[in-house]
């Protein structure tokens, strides 16, 4: 199907423009939007992410914290002769402190694509953020299509590349709709997928997810080993079965709830942060409902889809699970 512009902006380039985040909303991309405010406004900001804002102060804190604890025991500890248990418990702060950081890192690397700054020239697009600036040429990419979710609003536009690499383009962008038009304008004479419906979920929270499980497996692994002793059975088969349950939460937020999930006329698209995967609706066997979840079950496969109900796309799997239904009653009776 080819695709017609969604916009009536006139996307003539005479040269490279410059499209980037300013003020306030620069702020809001490095999580220090109202920091400093007794009383924060109550405003939707597409960039926040509780999970770096939360992993920022503990890394920032815990080196205070053991310089204290240091600062308080360290003389007892050589009086009584307790310096190994001492140095067990900031060696073990120092593994939580560097776990810590991987998971910063981790959240960091989504984080920046969401271009702070955008440079359209003839050729293609220059996205820059710290740490990370790709040069994309317009024939690498497939698509562009706002993304967002009814709680966060649709702010955010995906661009999406042959090889499979994708970045976001904030609203907040100066003359952001102008870029957006050139490059619809570039891909306008070409075959791209036809989609009705798009939602997102913030990378906020599946960073927030893996936060979690860190915390758990951090809570489970401390007691043991700060004890020193050999845990008892029943000891044992409770940690084992509380880190089983925090790794498997960390396995199905990776490979088993899609990030984006795009719903078309005869299939769907579903990318988790692992892989992606499109499926056509007359291949969908199964729908269930499980709380504000809704588990799509394949031939070959399964997904719990983290839908809000005002989400039109849920509504349309409801009705896609109300027809799988009668199918299967027709075919019984």
């Amino acid at each position: 199907m080819t695709f017609e512009l969604k916009t009536k902006l006139d996307p003539a380039l005479t040269g490279p423009s410059v499209h980037k985040l300013e003020r306030d909303a620069y702020w809001q991309w490095w999580q220090m939007s109202q920091a400093f405010r007794l009383i924060p406004k109550r405003t939707i900001d597409p960039f926040k992410n509780d999970a770096l804002r939360a992993a920022v102060l503990f890394l920032a804190t815990c080196p205070i914290h053991v310089a204290f604890m240091l600062h308080m025991t360290l003389p007892m500890a050589f009086t009584e002769h307790r310096e190994w248990a001492l140095l067990k418990i900031v060696v073990m702060t120092a593994l939580v402190w560097l776990g810590q950081l991987w998971l910063f890192l981790l959240a960091g690397r989504r984080q920046v694509r969401i271009a702070q700054e955008v440079v359209a020239t003839e050729e293609g697009l220059e996205v820059r953020s710290p740490f990370f600036r790709r040069k994309i040429y317009w024939l690498e990419i497939n698509d562009v299509f706002p993304v967002g979710n009814t709680e966060i609003g649709y702010d955010m536009f995906e661009v999406d590349c042959n090889n499979g690499e994708w970045f976001l383009l904030s609203q907040k962008l100066s003359e952001c709709d102008r870029l957006v038009s050139l490059i619809e304008s570039k891909l306008s004479r070409t075959k791209r997928p036809s989609y009705e419906l798009t939602s997102r979920i913030s990378d906020g929270l599946i960073d927030a997810a893996n936060l979690a499980t860190w915390a758990i497996l951090i809570a489970v692994a401390f007691g043991p080993l700060n004890s020193g002793k050999i845990p008892t059975l029943p000891e044992f088969s409770l940690i084992a079965a509380l880190g089983t349950i925090a790794l498997a939460n960390r396995w199905i937020w990776a490979h088993k709830i899609p990030q984006l999930i795009r719903y078309g006329k005869s299939e769907i698209y579903l990318r988790t942060r692992t892989n992606s995967q499109l499926i056509a609706l007359d291949q969908v066997k199964r729908i269930k409902k499980l709380g504000n979840l809704l588990i799509l079950k394949t031939r070959a496969n399964w997904f719990l889809l983290f839908l809000n109900k005002n989400e039109p796309i849920h509504e349309k799997l409801l009705e896609c699970r109300t027809r799988l239904i009668l199918e299967q009653q027709r075919v019984i009776s």
